[in-house]
């Protein structure tokens, strides 16, 4: 995103798109709905003249109590920065709402969001890199565990295109190595957790050697963890 800024000088905004939750035997074929959905939408050409890259990620929440399931979309636009002041570019969260809808043909569905991405806020971002479901979701019963291995299995979570795809590449061949940001972490232990009992549990942690220190502190941020 830094390199998209600067360089092809881009704002960002940032899209979720959902529609009402399905129980388990149809969310395989939700997402698939969902995949075709929005690909109907990034062709409709009020869209596609103001998308310059996108990169989207798919995301599957559990309602325990209802017992169904929650996919949808987050996806992260780049456009113009000239987007957000032509009244003839500009698309109104109204009007995502009503272009979803007719893209999915689902009258039913009540809301989207989406925001302009402003400078400093990184949690949109991590909304896309964070995992597609959460421990406290799939880690249930073995029966939820299941859905959501059969529904995610051979599937694409995270999709680039335009600008994101050619940022992507170049990222991946170590050409963006000036835009990471650098870890200001000083690590000092090297701590070992176990999943158990819905929880990790601390099974080891030791200091860490002065070879181990310099090998891991002062790094640039490759991954960062997501609450």
């Amino acid at each position: 995103m830094a390199y998209l800024k600067q360089e092809e000088h881009k704002d960002f905004i940032f899209l979720t798109l959902t529609a009402p939750n399905v129980p388990a035997d149809e969310l395989d074929d939700e997402i698939k709905r969902y995949n075709h959905a929005f690909k109907k939408l990034m062709e409709r050409q009020e869209v596609k003249k103001i998308v310059k890259g996108y990169a989207r990620k798919l995301e599957i929440t559990y309602n325990e109590e209802r017992n169904d399931y929650h996919p949808h979309f987050h996806v992260l636009i780049a456009v113009n920065k000239s987007y957000f002041t032509n009244t003839k570019q500009y698309i109104s969260r109204d009007r995502w709402l009503e272009l979803w809808k007719q893209v999915t043909k689902n009258p039913l569905i009540t809301q989207v969001d989406v925001r302009k991405v402003c400078q400093g806020e990184n949690d949109k971002v991590y909304e896309i890199a964070k995992y597609s479901a959460k421990e406290s979701d799939y880690l249930v019963s073995q029966e939820v565990f299941e859905v959501f291995y059969r529904a995610l299995k051979g599937k694409r979570l995270i999709v680039y295109s335009g600008l994101f795809k050619e940022a992507m590449t170049k990222f991946k061949n170590g050409e963006l190595e000036a835009y990471k940001e650098k870890d200001m972490t000083n690590y000092v232990y090297a701590i070992m957790y176990n999943w158990g009992d819905k929880k990790y549990l601390e099974l080891e942690k030791r200091l860490l050697t002065d070879d181990e220190m310099k090998e891991v502190n002062g790094q640039m941020v490759n991954e960062k963890d997501i609450e």
